[in-house]
């Protein structure tokens, strides 16, 4: 796949695939928003599952990754200003209505466009990360705690180490290999002890281990990712996401309610531990 280049009306380019629906009759597009730390490259397999289907698919590196404009000022990286950026690549596409699937934090994109752009979807899919209502404010610390609490471990000292250590993008830059082992460990036990837990990514990092990668990574699609986060900053941009999420800086464009029905079901879920 070659990735087309767009530049949105903010001066910022976009790096995009899209694949042509082949069905007739047509069948609709499905746009596709990766998460942390990602490419658009991740949805490889996706994007030609459906596309043996007769889908269309639009599948962009989000601002800060891969190909697209990396700016280095985090109010840039507000979810109704990436909202617009997205609607307009839909747009140049000509493409009116599509189905939305988002993971991580591109759950939470997908979450404002879908409540910005609300005509644009028919049907909507939030990955790993669930739909985050507009307006709804993150205090991480009583995240922290609550989870702490619950669970026994914290689940996002991560992102403490990702927003309030002055050193953390040297860091991670520094130790490319061990951060992306931690993030794709073929054993998920390696989050609750070395990722969740406040201090333990830096303390992972800083001592450059090494978890075994899933099998399921594709080599290629690991060096694409290494190219794409050794440049231009490396994680400084696409840190900013959670520099805006911690921050709060969306609650200034959003209002406390949405006017949309919603609904939202929770699967019964039991963790058996040994």
């Amino acid at each position: 796949m070659e990735a087309i280049a767009f530049k949105v009306s903010r001066g910022f380019t976009y790096n995009y695939f899209r694949v042509t629906p082949s069905a007739e009759p047509p069948k609709p597009y499905i746009l596709f928003l990766h998460g942390f730390p990602s490419i658009a490259l991740e949805w490889q397999h996706q994007i030609e599952h459906f596309r043996q289907l007769g889908f269309g698919v639009i599948a962009p590196d989000l601002l800060g990754y891969g190909g697209s404009s990396r700016p280095s000022d985090a109010s840039h990286y507000r979810f109704k200003h990436m909202s617009y950026d997205v609607a307009e690549i839909l747009d140049h596409e000509h493409v009116d209505v599509v189905c939305g699937v988002g993971h991580d934090m591109g759950a939470g994109l997908l979450a404002r466009l879908s409540f910005y752009h609300p005509h644009r979807f028919s049907k909507l899919a939030f990955l790993t990360t669930g739909y985050l209502r507009p307006g709804a404010s993150f205090d991480i610390d009583t995240a922290n705690s609550l989870s702490q609490k619950n669970l026994g471990y914290s689940l996002f000292g991560y992102m403490k180490f990702f927003t309030e250590d002055p050193d953390a993008v040297e860091i991670i830059n520094s130790h490319q290999d061990s951060f992306t082992s931690l993030l794709y460990a073929k054993d998920p036990v390696e989050w609750t002890k070395h990722l969740g837990p406040i201090g333990a990514t830096k303390e992972w990092l800083l001592e450059d281990k090494q978890a075994e990668l899933g099998s399921w990574l594709p080599k290629t699609y690991l060096a694409a990712r290494k190219e794409a986060f050794s440049k231009d900053g490396g994680y400084q941009a696409p840190l900013n996401w959670y520099r805006v999420l911690v921050s709060n800086s969306n609650l200034q464009d959003e209002p406390g309610t949405s006017s949309l029905p919603s609904c939202l079901q929770i699967a019964d879920y039991k963790s058996h531990r040994g």
